[in-house]
């Protein structure tokens, strides 16, 4: 699960040689026609306007700070990890963070690579439309970017959704390599994924549950609910980018997805509240232990993710504000009639 600052999201022998393709049909009611006027998203390029000065003087403090929505504070003390006992000490801190050589050679290339943001800003407008027409009542985040120094992807809380620019430069870039990244989460780090990570984290934690998820199903359930929350943001975007699985992945999956099901009936994992004995399905990594080498992480996201799309298709009259609230997994389970073949 998701630990709140106030909210917070931290981005951070079974298979035969035979394989069925399981086929899901994408949902028709999302490719819906959007308003004609809806409303903008604010961004604050706090990445930029933080490395304006080498001196940063406490009226500037102050303009981030109340430019922020209450994000400022949170990005210095627990991203940032920089005191905050007062002005004066943070104006030091601040300092010492915009003129450190590293910190200043990351500011430059992602100032480089982000130059404008035009592509990403349209798409995450595109998202957050659809958000609007399925969420009327509820109010638009401020999009704020900032330089995390490598610790953070997406940040969100009551009123601020903010990415972290500089996990996002290339699945090449020097200092990942040297910082010895794992290739899987490299070939995510880039710009592409930035609407999609954002969304998604925007998503899991407006919807988060109330409670703490007990079992397997619930787990995987959830975060299928997230998934088909990027679907209805982005109805024409790629699976690839949802999940995050590289095409071949994605293939794979499906190709296998009802000998990855039959194998958590047959280890009776399903409503494990046993977290040790069911994590490895939810956790991120480049294979998942005990299947073949093929199989990518999170391979119980994508279940609960073909879950979801099922219960959805089978019940047209649930709406997706609906399917956010239903915490039920179990019911979603059985009224989806999944089983793939």
């Amino acid at each position: 699960m998701i630990a709140k600052l106030h909210k917070i999201y931290l981005a951070f022998g079974i298979v035969s040689a035979f394989f069925l393709l399981s086929e899901c049909k994408q949902d028709n009611r999302l490719n819906i026609e959007l308003e004609a006027n809806q409303p903008e998203l604010v961004w604050n390029r706090l990445d930029s306007s933080m490395f304006s000065s080498n001196e940063p003087s406490i009226e500037a403090i102050n303009t981030w700070r109340s430019g922020s929505a209450g994000f400022f504070p949170i990005y210095l003390n627990r991203i940032l990890k920089l005191p905050v006992t007062n002005d004066t000490v943070l104006s030091q801190s601040i300092k010492d963070f915009v003129t450190n050589a590293d910190i200043v050679a990351i500011h430059r290339d992602t100032k480089q690579t982000f130059a404008h943001l035009s592509s990403t800003q349209a798409l995450l407008n595109e998202g957050f439309a659809h958000y609007h027409h399925y969420f009327p009542n509820k109010k638009l985040p401020i999009i704020t970017t900032f330089i995390s120094g490598f610790n953070l992807t997406i940040a969100s809380t009551d009123s601020v959704l903010g990415i972290g620019l500089d996990m996002y430069l290339g699945k090449d870039y020097k200092f990942y390599h040297e910082l010895s990244f794992p290739n899987y989460k490299t070939a995510r780090m880039q710009a592409a994924y930035i609407p999609y990570d954002a969304m998604k984290g925007w998503g899991q934690t407006e919807f988060e549950p109330k409670e703490e998820l007990q079992d397997f199903l619930s787990n995987m359930v959830f975060n299928g609910k997230v998934l088909y929350f990027l679907d209805a943001m982005f109805p024409n975007g790629a699976d690839s980018l949802k999940i995050g699985y590289t095409q071949t992945q994605l293939e794979f999956c499906k190709k296998n997805e009802p000998k990855i099901w039959a194998a958590f009936i047959e280890q009776k994992v399903l409503f494990s509240s046993v977290y040790r004995e069911y994590s490895k399905y939810l956790s991120d990594g480049p294979t998942t232990n005990g299947f073949p080498r093929e199989t990518p992480g999170m391979i119980g996201t994508f279940i609960g993710w073909q879950i979801v799309r099922k219960y959805m298709n089978e019940n047209p009259s649930v709406t997706l504000p609906q399917l956010m609230q239903e915490m039920d997994a179990n019911k979603i389970l059985t009224k989806s009639k999944y089983k793939p073949v």
